[in-house]
């Protein structure tokens, strides 16, 4: 859990997350058993880095904080 800290990300839907051996090696067996999970939770989280952590998304929300700095240094 720590190391998902500020991602938006919800258990369960689209990552598991083992906060310690016993859980993380039933998480990996119930993903390497189940394959309609595996396609969810795989398609699920990539579609949340796809949507929200992409480089482009990323790129676009600094050039939206860029131009309000730029814009109000202009207005001083």
């Amino acid at each position: 859990s720590v190391g998902i800290e500020g991602i938006d990300a919800k258990n369960g839907k689209d990552v598991l997350i083992s906060d310690d051996m016993d859980e993380f090696a039933r998480n990996v067996v119930s993903l390497l058993k189940d394959e309609q999970l595996r396609g969810a939770i795989g398609s699920a989280g990539r579609a949340i880095v796809v949507e929200k952590y992409d480089w482009k998304v990323i790129t676009n929300k600094l050039d939206s904080v860029y131009e309000l700095l730029k814009n109000g240094e202009n207005k001083s």
